[in-house]
């Protein structure tokens, strides 16, 4: 049997899927639940937004390697898809090649 082809990962509810601050290179699709998106703003910490089903998250990490800008925690049980730096990659490059013929 060979490596699975998604990434899937399920968090319960109240549980941290990443920090602001923390360093990662991957992004997350949104496949069931809900996910919020928090950032500390002058010491207090401020909801950005409720994701559900099909939302990305954490994008960013694909493209500029930088520290995460806000914090993502399971609101409800969920379960998302992490997309990682290489798999992006081979993806755009894929799509790049298809557009430009």
């Amino acid at each position: 049997m060979g490596k699975p082809v998604l990434d899937r990962r399920i968090f319960e509810s109240g549980r941290t899927i990443f920090e602001e601050g923390d360093e990662e290179n991957c992004a997350y699709i949104v496949e069931s639940g809900e996910v919020e998106i928090s950032k500390t703003i002058n010491g207090k910490r401020e909801i950005l937004s409720i994701l559900n089903e099909n939302c990305l998250f954490g994008e960013l990490a694909l493209i500029d390697s930088k520290p995460r800008m806000a914090s993502a925690k399971a609101k409800t049980t969920v379960s998302i898809i992490r997309v990682n730096k290489l798999t992006f990659q081979k993806n755009l490059k894929r799509l790049t090649v298809f557009y430009a013929a």
